[in-house]
C-alpha cells in the first residue's frame, strides 16, 4: 500500500529560504573510497602472502635436496640461503593465519613489506658476515628481488608504504655494502682471498653500488606514483563526474552487498528514490549550465542530510538513489520527509520560475523484507512510490 506522508508546504517567500548550500567535502566518498581500498589491499595481502609462502616452500624444496644429494662440500651461502628460507616459511605461514583468521590492518602491510626487504638483506649480510662478502655485494639476483618487494608493496594502495619500502631497501643495501667493504677490505686485490672472490663474482665497483642504490629509489618513485595514479582512478570509478556523489554503477554494486547482508542477517535495508520535479521546465528555461549547479546543491543536500553510513548516489539525469541500512520504512519515510523540506526551503537560483515559485523533490520509499525479496522488487516498488508521489502533484514523499 503506498501512503503519501504528510502534505508539505509549499510556495515559500524567498525570506523563509536557507542560504546557498556550501561546497560539500568529499567526507562519504573518501571514507568508502578507504574501505574499498581496505577491501582490496586485505585480498592482495592474502594473495602475496599465500604466493610468498609457496615461493618459499619450494625453494627450501630445492635447497634440502640441493644439500642431501651434493656430493661436494656445502659452502657457506647454501647455509645462509637455506636459513633465510626457512624463516620466510615460517614468517609467510604465520602472516596467512593472521591475515586470515584476524583480519588485516593497514599496519600489516608495514610489517610484511618489511620482514620482506629485511630476508633479502639478512641473506646478503648473512654472506658477508660467512666470509663472502664480494658475493654479497655483487649478487646479480639482490636488486630485482628488492625491486619485486617495492613493486608488490604498491598493491597495498598506500603510498607511504611504497615510500617506506625503498627507503628501508635502499638503507639496508647501503648497510651491506658497507658492512661488506669495512669487513672484507674489497679494494685490497692483493690478498688472496679477496682475489679469488673477485675472479668469482667481479671486482667491488663503488659506481655499480651507487647505480643499484639509485635504481631501487627510482622503484619506489616509480611504485609511489603508480598507487597514487591507481587511487585517483579507483576514486573516478565510483563517483559521479558533475555531482560528486556515488554513480550508479558503484550503487548497483552496494545496493546488492547491502542486500546480502540485510537478507544473511535479518535486518531491514530502505532504499529511496529522488527525482527533482520540473527539471527538464528548468533546464529549459534558465541553461544546462543552471540546470548542473542545481543537480550540485541536491545533491549535497541528501549527502550531507543522511548519515555516513548510508549511500548517495546519482542514478541518472535528476535522479537520486539512496540505500539506508538497519532503517524502518517509518524512519526513512521521516528522514527523507526532513530531506524533502530542506529542499524546499534551499534558495535555488531562478526558482522563481518554477510552479509554485520554489524548486522541490518528490520521493519514493521501499523497504526490504515487506516491500519485495529481491534487489529488483524492492527497486520497483520504490521507482512507483515516486511516480505516485509525481502524479499527485509532486514535493511528497511515498513509500
Amino acid at each position: 500500500m503506498i501512503e503519501p506522508s504528510n502534505s508539505p508546504v509549499t510556495g515559500q517567500g524567498d525570506a523563509a529560504k536557507a542560504r546557498p548550500w556550501t561546497a560539500a567535502t568529499d567526507a562519504q566518498p573518501l571514507d568508502v573510497q578507504r574501505e574499498l581500498l581496505l577491501e582490496e589491499s586485505t585480498a592482495n595481502e592474502k594473495v602475496i602472502s599465500l604466493w610468498r609462502l609457496v615461493f618459499c616452500l619450494v625453494a627450501a624444496t630445492q635447497m634440502v635436496l640441493h644439500v642431501a644429494f651434493n656430493s661436494t662440500r656445502i659452502g657457506h651461502q647454501d647455509w645462509v640461503a637455506l636459513g633465510c628460507i626457512f624463516a620466510g616459511v615460517l614468517y609467510s605461514a604465520l602472516l596467512f593465519v593472521i591475515i586470515s583468521q584476524r583480519g588485516y590492518t593497514p599496519f600489516l602491510s608495514y610489517i610484511s613489506v618489511g620482514i620482506d626487504i629485511s630476508l633479502i638483506s639478512g641473506a646478503l649480510l648473512g654472506l658477508a658476515m660467512s666470509g663472502e662478502p664480494m658475493f654479497a655485494v655483487n649478487n646479480a639476483v639482490a636488486t630485482p628481488l628488492y625491486l619485486l618487494a617495492i613493486s608488490l608493496a604498491g598493491l597495498r594502495y598506500n603510498p607511504r608504504v611504497t615510500v617506506f619500502a625503498a627507503a628501508l631497501a635502499a638503507l639496508e643495501y647501503a648497510g651491506v655494502v658497507w658492512y661488506s667493504v669495512a669487513r672484507g677490505d674489497l679494494y685490497n686485490l692483493a690478498d688472496p682471498l679477496v682475489y679469488d672472490q673477485a675472479n668469482r663474482f667481479g671486482q667491488f665497483d663503488l659506481v655499480m653500488q651507487l647505480t643499484r642504490l639509485v635504481l631501487i629509489g627510482s622503484g619506489g618513485v616509480i611504485a609511489t606514483f603508480g598507487v597514487r595514479r591507481a587511487r585517483e582512478l579507483r576514486t573516478a570509478s565510483i563517483l559521479d563526474a558533475l555531482t560528486q556523489v556515488f554513480n550508479r554503477g558503484f550503487f548497483d554494486e552496494r545496493f546488492r552487498h547491502e542486500f546480502d547482508r540485510a537478507e544473511r542477517y535479518g535486518r531491514v535495508l530502505s532504499l529511496v528514490v529522488v527525482d527533482v520535479d520540473n527539471f527538464k521546465r528548468y533546464n529549459d528555461r534558465n541553461g544546462h549550465l543552471e540546470g548542473d549547479q542545481v543537480l550540485r546543491e541536491v545533491a549535497d543536500i541528501l549527502r550531507f542530510g543522511l548519515r555516513s553510513t548510508d549511500t548517495v548516489a546519482r542514478y541518472g539525469g535528476e535522479e537520486f538513489v539512496a540505500l539506508l541500512p538497519e532503517t524502518s520504512k517509518e524512519q526513512a519515510m521521516a528522514l527523507v520527509e526532513r530531506l524533502r523540506q530542506r529542499v524546499d526551503q534551499h534558495a535555488f537560483l531562478h526558482e522563481e520560475s518554477q510552479p509554485g515559485g520554489s524548486l522541490t523533490i518528490s520521493a519514493g520509499v521501499a523497504t526490504y523484507p515487506g516491500d519485495g525479496d529481491r534487489p529488483d522488487r524492492i527497486f520497483e516498488y520504490a521507482d512507483q512510490a515516486l511516480y505516485e508521489a509525481k502524479r499527485s502533484g509532486r514535493n511528497k514523499v511515498q513509500g
